[in-house]
């Protein structure tokens, strides 16, 4: 679940810069999460009967979240990295382009 949890809200992530509207959020998001229940082998409904039963257990649903405070920062700092790379890579080319005045 906390796997799940942590790809659920990469996805929101995604679709919050995106889409603004209700029609799109609907229409895009919806392919989205089933596409992720799908490779989680699970659906809509039992995400959410899953949601509500660690909802009434606080101090599991907390140590989830910690977990997945954690995935998503490791996932953050690797795309920092490579952004980083990228960057670096990009002042080298730009520095060896000759100068034509």
């Amino acid at each position: 679940m906390t796997r799940l949890l942590t790809e659920v809200h990469l996805i929101d992530g995604r679709m919050y810069g995106l889409f603004q509207s209700q029609d799109s959020l609907n229409k895009y998001g919806t392919s989205r999460y089933d596409a992720l229940f799908k490779r989680y082998h699970t659906d809509s409904a039992q995400f959410t009967k899953s949601f509500k039963y660690y909802a009434r257990q606080p101090v599991e649903l907390q140590k989830m979240y910690d977990q997945i405070l954690i995935n998503l920062k490791q996932k953050n700092d690797s795309l920092v990295k490579v952004q980083h790379k990228a960057d670096s890579l990009n002042r080298i080319k730009q520095q060896n382009k000759p100068n034509i005045e």
